[in-house]
């Protein structure tokens, strides 16, 4: 009897013993646990955004600061009376956004490290208007010019001059299409040749003396570009393309 009493009493002490050492993993596991939260909640403070209003010389910005840096979403206002309001990424204009000029120019679309780059659409104040694919701030691959007097020009682009295959159609209906280089009609595409009628048509001097005089008084607006200076994009005004004469 004894002896049952000794075996009952050691295999108490192994379980409390046990349960200790358990309690004391678990207590253990808990600390690890609530202390991994506050680490990863004093990270997310740190790395968080934070809306900021930021001073420059150039400018104001107002938005999502992270680690210092502009990133997420934002607004920045230039002294000179221009507004990004879109998307930042280390510092720099990255992603969707939206930049309206002081001179009601207007673009909406990708950007790329500061640069309008991707896909997107500019509206100049004089009318004009394109939407199509721009690289390093310039119109280049395929894209819709839509000039102010209701000419069009749908193709490709390259470095802000028509160039490849395109359709220009003027206002009057009549129209060009083939192959373009740097801004000049070069062949008339094979597989889309020009309608007999509208040969015709082009090949009228006076018609062709209205168009010539009509292009001269339009070009096709470059696309401006966003610099930087002091940590800040800047924004400069650049020219105008002339549409194409028959």
């Amino acid at each position: 009897m004894a002896r049952i009493s000794r075996i009952l009493l050691i295999l108490m002490l192994v379980l409390a013993l046990a349960g200790c050492e358990q309690g004391t993993q678990s207590s253990s596991n808990q600390d690890k646990a609530n202390n991994d939260k506050k680490i990863a909640s004093k990270q997310n403070n740190k790395e968080g955004a934070k809306k900021q209003k930021v001073k420059f010389k150039t400018g104001n910005y107002t938005g999502d600061i992270i680690n210092g840096k502009r990133q997420g979403e934002g607004q920045f206002v230039w002294n000179n009376g221009n507004t990004y309001k879109g998307q930042w990424k280390d510092d720099k204009i990255y992603g969707q956004g939206e930049i309206t000029y002081a001179s009601k120019d207007y673009y909406e679309g990708d950007f790329v490290n500061n640069k309008k780059q991707g896909q997107g659409s500019f509206k100049w104040s004089n009318g004009d208007s394109y939407t199509g694919k721009l690289e390093n701030d310039k119109m280049s691959g395929n894209g819709t010019y839509t000039f102010k007097n209701g000419d069009t020009y749908t193709g490709e682009w390259k470095n802000n001059n028509i160039d490849g295959k395109g359709k220009y159609t003027y206002k009057n209906g009549n129209v060009k299409e083939g192959i373009w280089e740097n801004g000049k009609f070069i062949r008339s595409d094979e597989s889309n040749t020009l309608s007999k009628g509208k040969s015709d048509v082009l090949a009228n001097s006076k018609n062709t003396v209205s168009q010539s005089n009509t292009a001269e008084q339009n070009k096709i607006q470059e696309v401006p570009k966003i610099e930087t200076a002091d940590d800040v994009p800047q924004i400069p005004q650049v020219e105008i393309l002339t549409p194409i004469p028959c």
